[in-house]
């Protein structure tokens, strides 16, 4: 059974505009509604893996791109540095 906020991204990729990415959006409205950002996270890198299509497939990367940096922010263990960055 899906995820609710696979559900959820797969709504607003049929959404999505030219100048929005309304996948974007929807996970950072999961998050100021108080979902752990790393269950965000999660679900919207594993709803990518399922993309075939070019389109979509830019779209969720940039979401993940852009909405991984709350991952950074909320994370002072150091574990999310790459190469002793």
């Amino acid at each position: 059974m899906a995820h609710p906020f696979a559900k959820m991204f797969e709504t607003a990729l049929r959404k999505n505009s030219p100048v929005e990415n309304a996948v974007l959006e929807e996970a950072e409205n999961l998050k100021e509604k108080g979902y752990s950002v790393e269950e965000i996270y999660s679900v919207l890198t594993a709803f990518a893996k399922g993309r075939l299509d070019d389109r979509e497939i830019e779209i969720t990367e940039e979401a993940i791109e852009e909405f991984g940096r709350h991952r950074d922010i909320d994370d002072d263990s150091g574990i999310f540095e790459r190469n002793g960055d």
